[in-house]
Order: structure tokens, then sequence, then C-alpha cells
């Protein structure tokens, strides 16, 4: 898949103006983020990681002066309690390890839906999967088959001792779950399996 049909795959599957998603993936490609080489029919094909980055940023829902430096924020966040979810049916489905990112994660779920068995076969174990992407504090949440994962941009136990110093701006837990408090907080986008799904069809998907 070229980049012109990447663009307009994703503003399909996303319902965002195809002149968005091609500013976003200029910006992304400008920053050495995206696929590049020759144009026209020589020009090289997009990478599933390049579908990740690109759905990533529109999710964000930063202005075009801040797509990229936010998008670099959000691509990096880890899951900071990975003994908690590491035993789940979708990890193990997906091979993710502690040290991957949430980029990372968007990458595993668009690679399961090439490359994996059909929904059918997959069942409860990914069709239910939302991911989603927050600000004010800044996370990103995968919610489905009953399990739900944190990325965040600093350990848990290091939000906590700004805290305990009085930044009540920092991050903070609550509840027996370990969830973020959800004050001053809203969605800047969220995904569903299905529309994951319309995205990887075009690379391959069953």
């Amino acid at each position: 898949m070229k980049s012109g049909q990447l663009i307009k795959v994703v503003s399909n599957a996303l319902g965002i103006e195809q002149a968005t998603v091609r500013f976003v993936a200029r910006r992304l490609r400008e920053a050495g983020l995206l696929t590049t080489g020759a144009r026209g029919v020589n020009a090289p094909d997009m990478t599933k990681r390049d579908a990740a980055r690109l759905t990533l940023a529109l999710m964000t829902g930063a202005p075009p002066n801040r797509v990229v430096e936010t998008f670099k924020i959000f691509r990096q966040f880890q899951n900071d309690e990975f003994d908690q979810i590491e035993a789940a049916s979708l990890i193990q489905l997906l091979g993710f390890e502690r040290e991957n990112t949430a980029e990372d994660f968007l990458v595993y779920l668009i690679d399961l839906v090439c490359s994996g068995p059909d929904r059918a076969e997959l069942g409860e174990k990914i069709a239910g999967v939302r991911y989603i992407v927050h600000e004010k504090p800044a996370y990103v949440i995968v919610k489905g088959v009953g399990l739900e994962i944190y990325f965040t941009p600093l350990h848990l136990t290091k939000m906590n001792e700004i805290k305990s110093k009085g930044d009540m701006t920092a991050w903070s837990r609550s509840g027996f779950a370990g969830l973020f408090d959800m004050e001053g907080m809203h969605v800047m986008r969220e995904i569903s399996y299905g529309e994951i799904e319309a995205i990887a069809s075009e690379f391959g998907a069953k």
C-alpha cells in the first residue's frame, strides 16, 4: 500500500477528512516517522507501523503545530504494572512484552488482524477491544475482554512521589484497581476493533 492509499484508508476508517490525514502524514514524514522514498510508481510501500503511527497521531487530537510533538510523547508510553496483565489471554495472543510501548501495542493489534485467525476464531479475545487516548493527564488505555491496560509516561511510584511533595498536577491513582483519577480528563479519540480491522484489511487481513 502506497502513502496515498494509506491516507485514504485511515481517513475512511476514522471518519477524518483526507486533507487532515494528509497533513498529519506529511508532518510525520518530515519528522522521519513515516517511510519515505521515491515518488510515483517507485514509491515505497507503507508498513503496519506507519499505519499505527498515523492512526495514533490522529487520535491525539493535537493541533497541527503540536501533532508531531504530542505523538512522540504518546508513542513511548509503557505499562508499568506488567506483572498484573502478562497472564491475560490478549497479552499472550499478541506476544506483548514488558518493554513494548503503546505504539507497539497498536502495531501488534494491526498485525494480528492481518496474520491471525478471522474474527470468529478470535472470538471475545480481541473483537471487543477499544484503544483510547486521553490527556489531562495523558495516558493510553486498551479496553476489552474484561481487561484494562494502561500505558503511562512515568512509573506510578514516581507519580506518587511527585504528588507527595505537593504537586497536585501530578498523575495519581485511586481505588483498588489502581486507576487514574478522572478529574479534568477528557477522551481525545477512541477507536474500536472494527476500525482497526478496517485499516488492517488493506494489508491483507482475512
